[in-house]
C-alpha cells in the first residue's frame, strides 16, 4: 500500500510554511492560521498547530536523479553529515541512496532513490532536478514505540501491512513497501543520521491508500494509522 497523506503537529507553523513553500518552493494548499498542506507528488504532507517533537519522514525520488536532487537540496538547506562522513548514504540492503536535511522544526527529512522501483528512467540522468514532478511521494514515516515487536504485530494484524525489513525486532523494524514504509524504532533511539534527535511519540495521522477501510490507534502514542479507499 502507498502512503497517501501524513498529518504532523508543529509549534513552528510559520517557519515551516516558509521553508517548504518558499525555500523548497513546493506547492502549498489549505494554507491557514492553524494548518497548511504540502504536495509531495500525489501525496499530502500536512502540518497543523500543536505541541510536537521532531519526527522523521522521507520522500521518494527517481533513481536516476539522486545526484541532481542532492545538489538541489544542498543549495536550499544544509545536508546532514553522516556518522561515517560525507552526505550520501548507500543503503545496500535496500538498494537505495539517500541524503538528509533538518527542517526549521527539527524534523529529519530524507530524499531517497530506491533503485528497485521502476521510476529510474536513465533519460533523466544529467537533467536538473524538478521538485514539482520528481518528488514522487512520501516514502517513509517514523514511529517511536515502547515495544517495537508488539506494535508491528498490531500494525500487521489491523492494517495488513507486511514486514519489509525485520531488523532486530527490538530497536528497529520496517513495515509496508517501498512506496509506504513505517520506520518503527525504539522510543529514545536517535533518528538517523543524528545523535541528538531522539524518537519521541507525537500525535500524528498516516493514511494509506488501500482496497478497504481499516484503522488502528496505537495505545500510548497518539498515532492514528488508517487505510482509506482513495478515488
Amino acid at each position: 500500500m502507498k502512503i497517501h497523506r501524513v498529518c504532523l503537529r508543529t509549534e513552528q507553523l510559520t517557519d515551516l510554511r516558509r521553508f517548504y513553500g518558499e525555500t523548497l518552493a513546493l506547492p502549498l494548499h489549505e494554507v491557514g492560521t492553524e494548518r497548511f498542506t504540502v504536495s509531495i507528488g500525489a501525496n499530502e504532507l500536512q502540518f497543523q498547530t500543536g505541541a510536537a517533537a521532531p519526527q522523521h519522514f522521507a520522500f521518494n525520488i527517481p533513481s536516476a536523479q539522486f545526484a541532481a536532487a542532492q545538489r538541489w537540496l544542498a543549495e536550499r538547506a544544509p545536508l546532514l553529515p553522516l556518522p561515517q562522513g560525507g552526505h550520501t548514504m548507500h543503503w545496500r540492503a535496500w538498494n537505495a541512496h539517500a541524503c538528509y536535511f533538518r527542517d526549521p522544526a527539527g524534523n529529519i527529512g530524507e530524499l531517497i532513490a530506491r533503485h528497485n522501483l521502476t521510476d529510474g528512467d536513465k533519460s533523466l540522468a544529467g537533467q536538473p532536478f524538478d521538485p514539482a514532478t520528481q518528488l514522487l511521494g512520501i516514502s517513509e514515516v517514523g514511529l517511536a514505540l515502547a515495544d517495537v515487536s508488539a506494535a508491528c504485530r498490531q500494525i500487521q494484524d489491523a492494517l495488513g501491512l507486511p514486514v519489509w525489513d525485520a531488523g532486530d525486532g527490538v530497536r528497529f523494524r520496517a513495515m509496508g513497501s517501498e512506496q509506504g514504509l513505517l520506520i518503527c524504532v525504539l522510543r529514545g533511539h536517535a533518528w538517523f543520521p543524528t545523535e541528538d534527535v531522539l524518537a519521541t511519540p507525537t500525535p500524528l495521522q498516516i493514511v494509506f491508500a488501500g482496497p478497504e477501510e481499516r484503522e488502528l490507534i496505537l495505545p500510548g502514542t497518539g498515532y492514528e494509522l488508517r487505510v482509506e479507499v482513495i478515488s
